[in-house]
Parts: structure tokens; C-alpha cells; sequence
């Protein structure tokens, strides 16, 4: 049981994660969805916790679906972003954007700071 929930936990998390918003605001600044194209500004994250981090994230797009890449979690599942802290991202912050997908580079905090800073 619990090596079926690790495995179903990790490829979930190897997929990556959805920040979700409402179809209305999906729509919007999609150029398929009949919006126009827009951009957005990546906010600085780095060395937040995730969960703050992933908020600050949607607010910057004004709700629009993001997707979220982890790197460098190591072989664990991020799976409570309470957890971890984010050690680095892409796009820089203060960066310009029409993409809707960010990498984040997580680790566990160790002392309230990145363990390899």
C-alpha cells in the first residue's frame, strides 16, 4: 500500500503541479480562448517557502493557470508545499512573460534559508 501511494504521489509529482484558477480567468490573455495575448511579471520567490510562493505566482497572472516544474528535490515528492523552500526560479524575477509555465528550484529549508546558499 504505502509503496502504491509513494509511486502515485511521485509521478504526480514528477509531472509537475497546476496552479489553478476559474475558466473565466483562464480565458483571459489567451489568444485561443478569444483574449488577446498578455503578459506578466515574475515576482522574486526565491527563498519563500512554496505555498507563499506558488500564491505570489498566480496573483502576478492574474489568475491564470500556471504550470509549476520542481528541479532538484532530490528523490523526494513535493507533495505539501509547506515544506519547501524555493532556492532559485525561471523566469528571473522582475522578468516579463507570456509563457504560463515557471521551474522552480525546491529544497527543505534548513535553518530558514537554502541548504546549498
Amino acid at each position: 500500500m504505502n509503496k502504491n501511494l509513494v509511486a502515485a504521489v511521485s509521478a504526480v509529482c514528477v509531472m509537475g503541479a497546476v496552479v489553478t484558477a476559474s475558466p473565466a480567468m483562464a480565458a483571459k490573455g489567451d489568444p485561443a480562448a478569444g483574449g488577446a495575448q498578455s503578459t506578466w511579471e515574475m515576482p522574486d520567490v526565491k527563498g519563500m517557502i512554496l505555498h507563499p510562493a506558488l500564491q505570489s505566482i498566480l496573483s502576478a497572472t492574474g489568475g491564470k493557470q500556471v504550470k509549476v516544474n520542481y528541479v532538484d528535490a532530490g528523490h523526494l515528492a513535493v507533495y505539501n508545499d509547506e515544506n519547501w523552500m524555493v532556492c532559485g526560479q525561471s523566469p528571473a524575477p522582475g522578468a516579463e512573460t507570456a509563457k504560463y509555465s515557471v521551474t522552480l528550484k525546491v529544497e527543505r529549508p534548513a535553518f530558514d534559508e537554502c541548504p546549498s546558499s
